[in-house]
């Protein structure tokens, strides 16, 4: 069969369950920046990120503009002001309070009692007339491993909002820039040329951090490598590249080769596979130089149909977890492969996954949606477990008011369950006559 990850999902009606709420006051100062006439406003996570619709007052005229929201307790919510009804006025949040994985929105811990937060000046991390305290941070790349690009050597990161910015040449295979940053933590990458991106051979970015008041210091890495010195790379050589199709149903145009080593990289260097006997089994024999440890993953369809990337058939499994991948810097993972320096072939594997077909096993994922309530904790029981409502297996919160629980490798016999929220079953029968529906599993 195709289908080998099975998921489910249930509703509990927000009426079996309630949610405590508080009440979270926002100040923002505008004498610097000035008020649009237009108005203050407050976009986030409490109000659907809806620009133009929660509006700040400033009733005594002192230039501090304020709105009160009433959000669930013991969450964590997020922001930014906006001077201005659209995200056109959205202001530019610092990385020392801005969330970096998440656009550097502001970001508050909501315990289970009102809070009034501090005012901050629109923009800054600070009250308005204060001045922030810096560290000069100096960052450096050594390029003795690389052949550098004619516009040069570029770091981009939360520390200058991703955009590339020009690092100067030591003139000694290296090259750095300072800058002067507020205490948080930071997340970078070198590149090679703008858009040049190295691919870390640990995986995900580089990153550092400090306190306040912390002296100057520098951060040195290796283009592409994960240790202050370069490391020498491998001879080129052949690699043949194989995966086993034969679980998914595969894409007209084919499947393809996406990896750190191709030219360029990833998906505009897209390498078509061919499966020249049908078993489902595509193969691919390429010249792979550079760097030792290289990155990859094979893709169901074109993955760059008219110059533009398109993700949506690209391998999506965890390869961290299931040992043969690494963090790829922006949410998920690679597979990962340290070449030797002569010609080999890799082992083929199934699609989405680190062994043959013939070991995978299907998982079953249980999801419950609470309907906007939230919980302390959410597990399952069932005759499985006795029906016992504390020794069934705990659920994972998904952060978007569902839970889950996973099953790897699912289970062989049929499945019955309920959902234990906070200590409380789940009543199916007044559900239903509410509305609502279950199947069974």
């Amino acid at each position: 069969m195709n289908l080998l990850y099975f998921s489910f999902i249930t509703c509990l009606f927000a009426n079996s369950l309630s949610a405590q709420q508080v009440s979270i006051t926002f100040q923002v100062d505008m004498t610097e920046e000035g008020a649009n006439p237009a108005g203050v406003f407050i976009a986030g996570s409490f109000q659907g990120w809806t620009p133009g619709a929660s509006q700040l007052v400033d009733d005594d005229g002192d230039g501090i503009f304020t709105h009160t929201a009433i959000v669930d307790a013991n969450t964590t919510i997020q922001w930014k002001y906006l001077n201005g009804p659209s995200w056109d006025y959205a202001e530019s949040v610092p990385p020392a309070c801005g969330n970096p994985s998440d656009n550097n929105n502001r970001a508050f811990d909501v315990t289970d009692s009102d809070a009034v937060l501090d005012v901050v000046c629109y923009g800054s991390c600070q009250a308005c007339g204060t001045t922030a305290i810096t560290t000069e941070v100096t960052l450096t790349v050594l390029t003795e491993n690389i052949t550098v690009a004619v516009d040069g050597m570029f770091v981009a990161g939360t520390l200058n909002g991703w955009a590339g910015e020009a690092m100067v040449d030591n003139g000694d295979g290296s090259w750095s820039i300072t800058k002067s940053l507020e205490a948080t933590t930071y997340e970078f990458k070198f590149q090679n040329g703008v858009g040049g991106w190295e691919e870390l051979t640990c995986g995900g970015n580089r990153s550092f951090s400090f306190i306040e008041n912390d002296p100057a210091f520098s951060v040195t890495g290796c283009f592409g490598q994960c240790s202050e010195t370069c490391v020498i790379d491998p001879d080129p050589a052949d690699i043949t590249f194989s995966i086993d199709a034969s679980q998914i149903s595969v894409d007209t145009a084919g499947v393809y080769l996406v990896g750190s080593f191709t030219s360029p990289a990833w998906q505009a260097g897209a390498i078509l596979m061919s499966d020249s006997d049908g078993d489902g089994i595509y193969t691919v024999t390429t010249n792979v130089s550079g760097a030792a440890d290289i990155q990859f993953k094979f893709n169901n369809g074109n993955p760059f149909v008219g110059g533009v990337a398109d993700y949506t058939g690209e391998e999506s499994a965890d390869f961290i977890n299931l040992g043969c991948g690494v963090d790829n810097g922006v949410g998920g993972s690679n597979r990962i492969h340290s070449r030797s320096g002569v010609s080999e072939t890799l082992t083929t594997t199934c699609f989405n996954s680190c062994v043959d077909c013939a070991l995978v096993q299907p998982v079953l994922v249980l999801t419950v949606d609470l309907c906007l309530a939230t919980a302390a904790e959410v597990r399952l029981t069932g005759a499985l477990w006795n029906w016992d409502l504390t020794v069934g297996p705990l659920a994972t919160d998904n952060g978007d008011g569902t839970w889950s629980v996973t099953f790897d490798p699912a289970p062989t016999d049929d499945l019955d369950y309920l959902w234990i929220v906070d200590g409380i079953e789940e009543n199916l029968l007044d559900d239903m006559m509410a509305g609502g529906s279950c199947a069974q599993v």
